[in-house]
């Protein structure tokens, strides 16, 4: 579950620019609750188990796109050459 149900509907009207914001600053620490689903994301990154494809379901405001940003920012920060 996500702080206030995060709904991407409602963010239609947000500018691109405050849209990328919210997207590129989303990590696990954002996501409320789903602590076991955040540990094995982590966990298999770390040990270099990412497979070719992942897929995130669930109804809509459940969070799957936010953890899916999530994930995505912590394999691409977290091994990336580029500080």
């Amino acid at each position: 579950m996500i702080a206030g149900n995060l709904h991407l509907r409602s963010k239609k009207t947000v500018k691109t620019k405050q849209m990328k914001l919210y997207i590129c600053s989303m990590t696990f620490e954002d996501i409320i609750g789903q602590e076991h689903i955040k540990e094995h994301l982590k966990k298999s990154a770390e040990n270099g188990r990412i497979p070719h494809a992942q897929l995130f379901i669930g109804k809509e405001g459940t969070g799957g796109l936010p953890m899916a940003i999530a994930y995505a920012q912590h394999i691409l920060c977290s091994f990336s050459d580029n500080p």
